[in-house]
C-alpha cells in the first residue's frame, strides 16, 4: 500500500459486479460510491474514517515538529470489533479482536514525475504485508524460502475482463513462541494501474478461528465494480 503500507489478500472470489446500489443501502455496508467499492461489515464493528497518511503507533514515540497536514485523494475506513475500538488497533501485530480496513489508494500515473510506484506494482508487491518497523514481507516468498514463521492458508490470483486484477491471500504468522496472528487480505489494481483496492482482516489465530464465519462474510462481500 501507499502511506501506511509502503509497498504493498481471502476467503471467496472477488465479486467484481456482485452488488448493486440497492444491495448496499443497509447500514451494514461500508462503501465508496465514487470508486464503486463496497464491503459488508457487521454493526458490531466500530468504524473510523482515517487519513491514510496518519502517523501510526510505530512512529508516535519519535519526537519531532509536526509537519504540514496532507490532503490525500486516498480513502480508508478502519473497522474494529474490540471492546475498546481504536484506529491504532490495526497496527497491533496480534490484535485480540478482529480488526480490518478497506481502502482505495490513488497512484501517480504521470510518468514525468517521481516517485512512480505503479512502475513496480507486481503481483509480489500486491501480496506483500506490512510488519511495522520491520518493513514488509511477501508471505509467498517467505513460505517458499522455508520461513517457519509463515504458513499459507490460501492463495489465489484473479484477472477480470474489466481490467481488475490482483491477489487474495490468507496466512498465519508466528509473532513469537506459540503466538500466531492470521491475516486475510485482498489487494487489486485496475487496468490503468493507477489505483489499489485493498481489504484487510486480522486478529490472533485463536480469534480468527473462532470468528471465521464473520471473516468469511466480510471477505466474500468485498466488491469492486468498474
Amino acid at each position: 500500500m501507499i502511506g501506511r503500507f509502503g509497498v504493498l489478500l481471502a476467503l471467496a472470489p472477488l465479486a467484481i459486479a456482485g452488488c448493486s446500489e440497492s444491495q448496499t443501502d443497509s447500514a451494514n455496508w461500508v462503501k465508496n460510491s465514487q470508486e464503486r467499492t463496497f464491503v459488508e461489515v457487521p454493526k458490531a464493528f466500530k468504524r473510523f474514517k482515517v487519513n491514510p497518511f496518519r502517523i501510526n503507533k510505530f512512529d508516535q514515540s519519535a519526537e519531532r515538529i509536526s509537519g504540514i497536514p496532507r490532503n490525500p485523494s486516498n480513502w480508508e475506513i478502519v473497522f474494529d470489533s474490540s471492546r475498546k475500538p481504536l484506529v491504532d488497533n490495526l497496527d497491533d501485530p496480534r490484535p485480540a479482536s478482529m480488526v480490518g480496513s478497506v481502502a482505495v489508494f490513488q497512484l501517480n500515473d504521470d510518468w514525468t514525475q517521481s516517485p512512480n510506484f505503479r512502475d513496480s506494482l507486481s503481483v509480489a508487491a500486491l501480496r506483500s504485508y506490512p510488519l511495522g518497523r520491520q518493513g514488509s514481507v511477501d508471505p509467498v516468498a517467505a513460505f517458499n524460502d522455508g520461513d517457519p514463521n509463515i504458513e499459507i492458508v490460501s492463495y489465489s490470483e484473479a484477472a477480470e475482463k474489466n481490467g481488475i486484477r490482483g491477489v487474495k491471500i490468507r496466512f498465519n504468522q508466528r509473532i513469537d513462541g506459540s503466538r500466531w496472528v492470521t491475516v486475510d487480505q485482498q489487494a487489486f489494481t485496475n487496468r490503468q494501474t493507477n489505483k489499489i483496492y485493498v481489504l484487510t482482516l486480522k486478529c490472533s489465530s485463536t480469534c480468527f478461528k473462532a470468528e471465521y464465519a464473520t471473516a468469511k462474510k466480510i471477505s466474500s462481500s468485498f466488491t469492486v465494480q468498474k
